[in-house]
């Protein structure tokens, strides 16, 4: 499932890290880390300046060796492997893969990528590395371009201007950014290695718009908590809302006292509404978790909501496939 907070305090170097903003390739300007450097304490004069200068060039605020155009040095990189190895003083050179994503309902569908070298600044800030999912080489960034949305994938130590960065937790759990940050994993996030409601949040995670709670019924829930839960999932998804409910089932009917039945229903908004509609069972060991699509919910007939009878259909439901445990 997709997880992400976060910023790690990684240190890149031992006499200096990078400025606190990344200049593209071929981009020029002044970095905080510079501006800081060189503001002038009103206070101060030549004198003091000049003495605070050392015999290796330091002069105190900032402490790093650099060429001219750093960027344009690592804008000239052509491979990954030029770009890391790039001559650039105490800076750094970095790849970045710009994949363009959009999302349908719950479904990531990915476009071209094209790559850059960016240049990373050397100040004596520090380098807090963007954690990215576990499958991603490095941090994730998202920005928005005349041809969509890119995801910005490489080691990125702060995230630059025109974008906002994705954020996993340390299960790799997606807990921030854009929903199109949900594209970064791919299909090996890890969705089978977290609880059966951080599963549901993650499937939310694609939509659009934030889901809606409307309630994570647990057996011995009241009648009133389970009816509400029949009315906000109802009404959502009439209305083409994001929105995430779940609830306990049966305990020990069929599977045995050691299972716990949950099951769920998750509303996104894409390019289309999606309805996923999940089950599981899960044990001490593992979760099993099937899931299939709807086209509509509708109130099922004949039927009175009460505790383990959440009394929704799921419309034209596709046929269950099985997701936990991963192939």
């Amino acid at each position: 499932m997709h997880r992400l907070t976060f910023i790690a305090g990684v240190w890149l170097g031992a006499a200096c890290t990078p400025a606190s903003q990344s200049l593209g390739a071929g981009e020029t300007g002044t970095t905080e880390s510079s501006m800081t450097a060189t503001s002038a304490d009103p206070s101060s004069d030549a004198s003091d300046e000049a003495s605070s200068a050392t015999d290796d060039g330091c002069d105190g605020a900032l402490c790093c060796e650099s060429v001219e155009n750093p960027a344009a040095v690592c804008g000239a990189a052509a491979t990954p492997q030029e770009c890391e190895s790039a001559s650039v003083g105490d800076d750094w050179c970095f790849w970045v893969e710009w994949r363009t994503v959009s999302l349908d309902g719950l479904s990531c569908v990915e476009g071209d990528s094209t790559f850059e070298c960016r240049h990373q600044g050397c100040s004596e800030e520090g380098c807090a590395s963007i954690v990215g999912c576990p499958s991603a080489p490095g941090g994730v960034v998202v920005r928005s371009t005349e041809s969509g949305v890119e995801l910005g994938i490489g080691g990125w130590c702060f995230t630059p201007d025109g974008a906002t960065d994705c954020r996993w937790d340390g299960d790799g759990v997606l807990v921030g950014g854009p929903p199109e940050c949900a594209c970064a994993c791919g299909e090996s996030v890890g969705l089978c290695d977290v609880e059966f409601d951080e599963y549901l949040a993650a499937l939310g995670a694609a939509s659009k718009m934030p889901p809606g709670d409307c309630g994570a019924l647990t057996n011995d829930a009241p009648v009133a908590d389970w009816q509400a839960a029949h009315d906000c999932a109802l009404t959502a998804a009439a209305g083409g809302q994001a929105f995430i409910v779940s609830w306990e089932d049966n305990e020990g009917d069929v599977h045995g006292p050691e299972v716990v039945v949950r099951n769920g229903i998750v509303g996104a908004q894409g390019e289309s509404y999606a309805l996923a509609i999940v089950h599981g069972d899960v044990t001490a060991d593992d979760t099993f978790i099937q899931q299939a699509s709807c086209t509509a919910l509708a109130a099922t007939e004949d039927c009175t909501v009460a505790p383990q009878r959440l009394c929704i259909t799921c419309v034209g439901q596709t046929a269950s496939e099985m997701v936990c445990p991963e192939a």
